[in-house]
Formats: structure tokens, C-alpha cells, sequence
């Protein structure tokens, strides 16, 4: 590729994303203009807070801490890196490689062209100016042997970059399968939170190890002292020896103590030492603390390690891409006789009858059921209460429970429908969004609206009532809660989902949006539509309220009204008021959903021109 072939490559790719922009509308434009300008003036800010920052903390370092800095900044780029690359895993190149083929220009061109637009992100804008400004530092502080520090930025944002993309492409090739889609956004998903989790437990159960030696010790020494007091009570010890003993023993604890922590300081920094040499992403902090010592071969090293990752990378990267459009891509496919007799048992399974419903209700619920289990978007938003539970519930259950009241635990239960609800809201807040073109074949049938909302409420509450009925055992198991709480918690899901659904057929009727086929993505957002949506989430925990009142009623009673204890071990108060509130909570659901029946008929036209902007 020649330079007016980039020039003129580089100029395609300006345009379209200016027509992008342009056919957002005028509200998206005056928003993403602010986003821009204020990306920007982050940018600046960020280089001079960390020059100021950086100036301060070194001077109040060691040079061998030096490291710390570098890995906390690295860490927290490869987090926003990594939230970055999953947010955008399902989008397309915007300069597709096949239509490059049909113009004169090579493939090696159109593919390192892709590969410098992939560099180009809020990250990197607002991070780069970061890790300048810090190397800025170090040249001013420890002198000209740290300018390798620069160099090593560049091979480390070569190599991340690089290997993101190689990831990106084999990722990509998976998800050209719509029926796998699904299962890579998500694996991918549950892998990346657990590997920034695991440091945090690891870290956790380092700390509980460490408190309960220095708890010991500190018992031991306490144990000391009264012996000493004892002995002065029992005369064994005069009075002129017992101070300088107690100070002398105080001494020697505080020596014991200064001792150990110098200890684990150095063990401490020699683990992080050892890590940064191991794990390629941590070459540039082992690089850059080298360089601040006056190490050479060190940050050399580094910088050769980190840009053979990326060249190494770029080349796998390319030759997979070539491999992908001149044909020769190994990809298995399966026969047309197993084909067939997969549809031949998913038709049996659509076509059966539920109990207590009609047909019309029971294909809904079937057809709802299927397409939220197929859908790779449906796939990624069940995952996220998953997601919230690894991140929030590692950092609650890692330390111990014995900590926590028996009293509270039953309130952890409750805890785990509130993240379920939070999590599942992009899902169910607007299902008729992802219908798509199908919302269509909905409003042509000659059947009662009322019927639409009760087959999907039902249709998608075996998956979702199931997941957070899982988390909800999880908790109970994990914070030993008695089992008739935990029966009782399973039994307020129902509850809780039935309240939660008259709110989301509220919202899916009245703030409706446009989805891009495969994706969560709106075609196009209004700030009213946004903002109900967004209340909608926030508010979800309130939906939770029957269950709150009966477990309130249970902690009053049998903790502040001395409710008898055998009673409640046979049927706690919790349980009982939930088996009242079910019935309840059912009759309510079914009054409510004809009117909303009869709402969804007005509005029916206004959401489908809404949703069916963009087919397919």
C-alpha cells in the first residue's frame, strides 16, 4: 500500500463515520460533540495530575516502591482496557476488509489500517497522557537512564494492542455463528471477571491468614501481662520489678511486631517482584522500576519480550485474516440430517401446552422461552447478575462470616434477588425491542393484548426466576442461613418478579427502544426513553418490598417481641406471610395485566415504528 492509497483509505474511513454521526440526529451530535471536547480536556488534565501527582509521591518512595505506581496504573488500563474490548466485541470493523477486496488496494494494507483505527479509543486517550506524564517524572527524578521508560510504553501499548486484536479476530470468527455468539460474549465475559477477581481473593485470604496470627500474638502477649499482674497481686513479684518486666515485655512485642512487618514488606515485594517478571502484561512496571535504579539489560529485555508479543501477534493476526478470505479456513459443519432433526424436536418442544394457559398464551410463552434462550444479546444480559455476584459476592464471602449476626443473614438472601433484578433489568425493561421485525406477527393476531404480555412475562420467568433462585441457594449455603428462610426467599421470587414485570410492561410499552440485530445496542436513544429506562433500573430493588416487610416482621418478632423460638424454627413468621403474600401478589398480577393489555393495544403502532427502524 502505497501513501495515497492510505490517504484515501484514511478519508473513507473519516466520512463514514462522519455520515454515522451526521445520521444520529442532532441531539446524539451536540452530545457526542461534548464528549469529544471533554475526552480531550481530560486528556490534558490527566498528563498535568499525574506530573503534579507524580512529583509529590516520588519524593516520599523508596526507588525499589517505584514499582507500585507503575503496577497500580497498569492494572487499572488493562481493567478499563479489558471492559473496553467486551463492550465492543460485537461490533463490526467499520472499514469491512470485504469490501476492501473489491477495490485496488492490498490486503495487508486494509488489515493494518484496521489494525491502527482498533489503537484509536477513550482509553488510550485518557490513559496514554498518564503513563507520559509519569515517565516524565521518572526522567526528571532519577535521570536520563530512565528515558527507556518511554520506549517501553510504546512496546507495552504495541503489545496489549496487538494481542487484543489477535483475540478480537478469533473471537470474531466464533461469532459468525449466530448460535455461538452468544456463548463467546459470555465466556469471555465470566473469564475476565474472574481473572480480576482472583487477585482480590487471593489477597483476602492472605490478610485473614496475617489477622489471625497477629490476633494470636496479641493474645499471647495480653496472656503475658496478666501473669505479671498476677504474680504482683499474689506478692510473688515486688512492685520495683514489675514495671521494668511489663516495659521490657512491651519492648520485645514491639520489636516481635517491627520485625514481622519488616518481613512481610520485603516477602510482599519480592511476590510482586516475581509476578512482574512472570506475567508479560507487568514487564512495563519491572521495566520502568529497573530503569529507576539503573538497571540497562532489564527494561531492554522488557521492551524486546513485549514488542516480539506484538509483532508475533500482528503476524498470527494476519495470517488468520488471510487464511479467513482466500478460503482456507478449517471450519467444520454439520451435516443437514442432524440439521433436521433438531428442528424436527425443537418444533415438538414449541408446540406443546402449558398447563392453565390457553394456546395463544402457550405459544407465547414457548416462542419468548426459545428466543430468549438462543438470542446472543438475551445470553449476555442473563450473565450479568452473574458478573455482579463474582465481583460484589467475592469481596463479602472471602472474609469470614462469623463476623455477621445470625440475625442478618437471612437479609443476604434478599441481597441476591436485589443484584438479580438489578442485572436482569436491560433484559426485561424492553422485550418488545428485542422482538425486533417479529413484534410484527404479535399485533396482527386477532388475540387479546393482555394475552402477548402474560405469554412473555411467563415465557422468560423460568430462566431468570431460575437464575436468581440459584444465587439465592448459593447465599443461603455460603452464610449458613436455616433452611426455611432460604424456602421462604425461593418462594418471594415469584413475588418479586410478578411486582417487577408490571413495571417492565409499563416501561416496554411506554419507553420502547430499537435494537440492532444481534446486539444491545439502540439504533437511536431519546432522553425521555433514556431516563425512564434508567429510573426503571435504579428502582428495581423496591420491588422487593413484600419480602422486606415480611422478613422485617419476622426480625421484630423474634428479636424484639421474643417470639417463641421453637415456633419459628417450625414455621418462621418469614414463611408464613410469604404463602399470604403469593396468592395475593398472583390475583394483583392478573387484574393489572388486562389493563396493561388494553395499554399496549393504544401504543402498539408507535412501538413498532420504534423497533423496526432497522431489521434483520
Amino acid at each position: 500500500m502505497n501513501l495515497q492509497q492510505l490517504a484515501a483509505l484514511t478519508r473513507m474511513r473519516w466520512q463514514i463515520g462522519r455520515n454515522l454521526v451526521r445520521k444520529s440526529g442532532r441531539t446524539n451530535q451536540v452530545l457526542l460533540t461534548i464528549a469529544l471536547v471533554l475526552a480531550f480536556l481530560g486528556s490534558i488534565g490527566t498528563f498535568l495530575f499525574a506530573l503534579g501527582w507524580g512529583s509529590v509521591l516520588i519524593n516520599r518512595l523508596q526507588p525499589y516502591q517505584w514499582i507500585y505506581v507503575w503496577d497500580a496504573i497498569t492494572v487499572v488500563f488493562l481493567f478499563v482496557w479489558s471492559m473496553g474490548v467486551l463492550t465492543e466485541l460485537q461490533r463490526s470493523e467499520l472499514l469491512s476488509l470485504k469490501n476492501l477486496l473489491h477495490l485496488p488496494v492490498s490486503l495487508s494494507g486494509g488489515f493494518f489500517l484496521n489494525y491502527l483505527s482498533s489503537i484509536v479509543s477513550l482509553t488510550v486517550l485518557l490513559f496514554l497522557p498518564v503513563l507520559l506524564g509519569i515517565c516524565c517524572v521518572s526522567v526528571l527524578h532519577f535521570g536520563s537512564a530512565s528515558s527507556v521508560s518511554f520506549l517501553l510504553v510504546s512496546s507495552f501499548l504495541l503489545m496489549v494492542s496487538a494481542v487484543t486484536y489477535l483475540i478480537r479476530g478469533w473471537l470474531g470468527k466464533l461469532m459468525e455463528n449466530p448460535r455461538t455468539r452468544g456463548t463467546v460474549v459470555a465466556v469471555t465475559t465470566i473469564f475476565f471477571v474472574l481473572v480480576f477477581q482472583l487477585p482480590n481473593m487471593l489477597n483476602s485470604t492472605w490478610m485473614r491468614s496475617g489477622r489471625q496470627a497477629s490476633r494470636e500474638r496479641r493474645e499471647a502477649h495480653r496472656e503475658e501481662l496478666d501473669q505479671l499482674r498476677q504474680q504482683l497481686e499474689d506478692r510473688t513479684l515486688a512492685s520495683s520489678e514489675y514495671k521494668p518486666k511489663v516495659a521490657r515485655l512491651k519492648e520485645a512485642f514491639q520489636q516481635q511486631e517491627n520485625s514481622i512487618r519488616q518481613a512481610k514488606r520485603e516477602s510482599t515485594h519480592q511476590r510482586i517482584l516475581s509476578i512482574n517478571q512472570l506475567v508479560p502484561v507487568l514487564w512495563l512496571p519491572y521495566g520502568a522500576a529497573s530503569a529507576a535504579r539503573g538497571s540497562i539489560a532489564s527494561p531492554l529485555l522488557c521492551i524486546f519480550g513485549m514488542t516480539a508479543f506484538g509483532l508475533a501477534s500482528l503476524g498470527l493476526s494476519y495470517r488468520s485474516t488471510v487464511q479467513t478470505y482466500i478460503g482456507n479456513d478449517r471450519t467444520g459443519k454439520r451435516s443437514a440430517t442432524h440439521d433436521t432433526l433438531d428442528s424436527a424436536k425443537r418444533r415438538t418442544r414449541l408446540e406443546m401446552q402449558l398447563p392453565l394457559l390457553t394456546n395463544t398464551q402457550s405459544a407465547i410463552a414457548l416462542a419468548t422461552w426459545r428466543m430468549t434462550l438462543r438470542a446472543p444479546e438475551s445470553k449476555m444480559a442473563l450473565l450479568t447478575p452473574l458478573i455482579f455476584a463474582a465481583m460484589f459476592g467475592s469481596a463479602i464471602f472471602s472474609g469470614s462470616m462469623s463476623a455477621v449476626p445470625q440475625a442478618a443473614r437471612p437479609w443476604l438472601t434478599l441481597t441476591a434477588i436485589s443484584v438479580s433484578l438489578f442485572g436482569l433489568a436491560q433484559l426485561l425493561i424492553n422485550m418488545f425491542g428485542m422482538d425486533r421485525q417479529g413484534f410484527r406477527a404479535y399485533i396482527l393476531m386477532p388475540i387479546d393484548r393482555g394475552d402477548i404480555l402474560l405469554g412473555k412475562n411467563l415465557g422468560v420467568f423460568p430462566i431468570v426466576g431460575g437464575l436468581t433462585s440459584l444465587l439465592v441457594v448459593a447465599v443461603g449455603i455460603l452464610a449458613r442461613v436455616p433452611s426455611a428462610y432460604v424456602l421462604a426467599t425461593l418462594l418471594q421470587v415469584p413475588i418479586t418478579f410478578l411486582c417487577y414485570f408490571l413495571v417492565t410492561n409499563q416501561v416496554s410499552i411506554t419507553a420502547p427502544v430499537g435494537l440492532i440485530s444481534g446486539t444491545m445496542k439502540p439504533v437511536s436513544l431519546k432522553a425521555g426513553t433514556v431516563i425512564t429506562q434508567l429510573l426503571a433500573m435504579f428502582f428495581s430493588p423496591l420491588m422487593m418490598l413484600p419480602a422486606a416487610i415480611a422478613l422485617g416482621v419476622d426480625f421484630v418478632l423474634n428479636f424484639y417481641l421474643k417470639w417463641p423460638p421453637a415456633l419459628g424454627r417450625i414455621a418462621p413468621v418469614y414463611l408464613i406471610l410469604t404463602l399470604v403474600e403469593l396468592p395475593i401478589m398472583i390475583w394483583v398480577y392478573r387484574r393489572l395485566i388486562a389493563r396493561q393489555g388494553k395499554f399496549l393495544q393504544d401504543r402498539e403502532q408507535q412501538i413498532l415504528d420504534t423497533i423496526t427502524k432497522v431489521a434483520g
